[in-house]
């Protein structure tokens, strides 16, 4: 065929193309909601959003991903029931485990009523057990990003029961305003754990802490004895933003939460303080 004319052809079809005119669907926003409960916290607290619809124009007005803070929480345990007041100050919806204990074992359930009459309703059962760190363990490193401390942890396992852990090591320096009180600074991100397949067994859990060579700091470990829905949510959430792993799947996060989308999960938590 004549170079000519190939490239006349290839003109006009370049001079037909248009631009497409998608309508995108609409979507409405849904309560999302975050709640997280345990009898050693001294409060209940909920945060509560509107969610971001995936197709939203630029530009449209809304208050799309803002705190709702005119919803009416409440919390029951199937006996009795309490209303979680909003605080301007959290920012959250707040109550006193004082006025509403939070007992291990017992099951809780979570009623938003949304502005515009909807309901998000979630339970959780709150685990009866105390799982704490047996020790930790130091050790000085240098590599190309530094020199610091590898801090490595261990726990047993509660045998004969379905377990989900979480675990967190935070550093702790004294406070500049005031040198009685100490700060503490979350080291990593924590891991997440079930007893799955080794159940009654023993669980090593390990961090780094780039300290520029300082070894004045003192090291909070906690760990947390999670029920299913903390777990999972935390579990999906992980492996969604794992900033390790360039193969990762996109993963529908796990949600509890029955008219809406969000957590409301339960955990003990015990914190010991190494030096």
């Amino acid at each position: 065929m004549n170079k000519r004319l190939i490239l006349l052809i290839f003109m006009v079809l370049i001079s037909c193309t248009k631009d497409a005119k998608i309508k995108l669907p609409k979507t409405n926003p849904v309560p999302v909601v975050y709640s997280y409960i345990s009898p050693q916290d001294k409060e209940i607290s909920a945060k509560v959003y509107w969610s971001i619809p995936f197709f939203v124009e630029s530009g449209t007005s809304g208050n799309f991903g803002d705190v709702v803070n005119n919803a009416t929480v409440f919390i029951s345990d199937f006996s009795s029931q309490a209303l979680l007041p909003f605080s301007a100050q959290k920012d959250a919806y707040y109550l006193p485990t004082a006025s509403f204990p939070i007992l291990p074992g017992k099951t809780y359930q979570l009623k938003v009523i949304m502005p515009d009459g909807r309901t998000a309703l979630a339970e959780t059962t709150v685990p009866e057990d105390l799982v704490s760190a047996e020790g930790l363990e130091k050790e000085n490193f240098t590599d190309k990003y530094g020199s610091g401390i590898f801090l490595k942890s261990w726990f047993y396992d509660v045998k004969g029961k379905k377990n989900y852990y979480r675990t967190l090591m935070e550093m702790g320096t004294k406070s500049h305003q005031n040198p009685n009180d100490t700060l503490f600074f979350s080291i990593g991100l924590g891991q997440i754990l079930t007893d799955h397949t080794n159940d009654g067994g023993h669980y090593v859990f390990k961090e780094k802490n780039y300290t520029n060579g300082q070894d004045t700091f003192i090291y909070r470990v906690s760990l947390l004895n999670c029920s299913y829905d903390y777990f999972r949510f935390h579990q999906t959430m992980k492996i969604h933003y794992d900033p390790d792993n360039p193969f990762a799947e996109p993963l529908l996060i796990y949600t509890n939460v029955k008219g809406g989308l969000g957590c409301f999960g339960a955990y003990t938590i015990t914190r010991k303080i190494f030096h």
